[in-house]
């Protein structure tokens, strides 16, 4: 935060500390605030991660209805591409956790991401709904 208090645009101005109106002002300087820049370094990683795993989500649920509709599968088959997702999330992240934990946070992530990357290739050309619960299974091991 770079500046704590209230009323402290005196002291945002002038650089310095602010006590004429009884409180404390403290005002960071520049470089103090890039140093602790959330998107440098592993963060950026982090950030990308869950970035792509939020837009696999919202991006693909709003064309099943329509990839269904094509194959002639219902509302049923739809409810079912969404929790195959989620339930192998779920079954593999404790698995993955552990994993993660003895070789390294970074080797994971970035493969989760590339696998992700492929589950969702795979959801785009999919011409069969064993496809389609194929790219969401693997969409989940991936997240």
């Amino acid at each position: 935060m770079p500046i704590s208090g209230f009323g402290c645009s005196a002291a945002k101005n002038s650089g310095m500390m602010d006590t004429s109106k009884g409180f404390f002002c403290r005002v960071e300087r520049d470089d103090e605030m890039e140093a602790r820049l959330p998107w440098k370094g592993p963060y950026l990683i982090l950030m990308l991660n869950a970035f792509l795993g939020t837009i696999g989500l919202s991006l693909a649920i709003p064309v099943l209805p329509a990839f269904l509709a094509e194959m002639g599968a219902g509302g049923r088959t739809l409810g079912l591409l969404v929790a195959a997702f989620s339930v192998t999330q779920f079954l593999f992240s404790p698995w993955a956790g552990e994993l993660t934990d003895k070789y390294g946070r970074r080797k994971f992530i970035l493969l989760g991401m590339g696998l992700f990357c492929v589950s969702e290739g795979l959801f785009a050309v999919a011409d069969a709904v064993w496809l389609l619960f194929v790219s969401r299974l693997l969409g989940g091991v991936a997240a």
